[in-house]
């Protein structure tokens, strides 16, 4: 039944511990990024580009729409959508995300945040991610 709500039965999966809002990051240590492998950094294991995504348990099951903690979700500053999620069954909006960075809720707003969709699969939401624009950058879940 999930499948029938038009392109809500093709995604990948993001479902680590690390990406989950209260998981914390080492402000120095190693941070996950959701951009192809740069030097000194790790790209997340799961992350295969700019595509439709899930977010599952232990991850958390959505992106926050309120701003997490910097370095958290296994990374050094941390994402959230700016706005809400859509109500509607197969409807797709188009939000901002923004990055945390100490007390800094949408840092650096006009350089390094990124537009995605967010589609509501009704008893999931699905999100076509981008890769972020740094990387120190991820994408939360709660």
């Amino acid at each position: 039944m999930l499948g029938e709500i038009e392109g809500c039965a093709h995604y990948a999966i993001l479902d680590e511990k690390e990406r989950n809002y209260e998981f914390e990051t080492l402000p120095f240590g190693p941070a996950w990024c959701d951009k192809p492998l740069k030097k000194n950094r790790k790209t997340n294991s799961k992350w295969q580009g700019e595509r439709w995504y899930r977010f599952i348990p232990p991850s958390g099951t959505k992106i926050p729409e309120q701003p997490p903690s910097s370095h958290h979700c296994g990374t050094s500053v941390s994402g959230r959508i700016r706005g809400s999620h859509p109500t509607n069954l197969g409807e797709i909006v188009t939000r901002t995300v923004c990055f945390q960075s100490g007390s800094d809720i949408c840092w650096n707003e006009q350089s390094l945040s990124t537009e995605i969709k967010v589609k509501n699969c009704g008893e999931f939401f699905l999100y076509y991610l981008v890769d972020v624009k740094a990387c120190f950058l991820g994408y939360c879940a709660k």
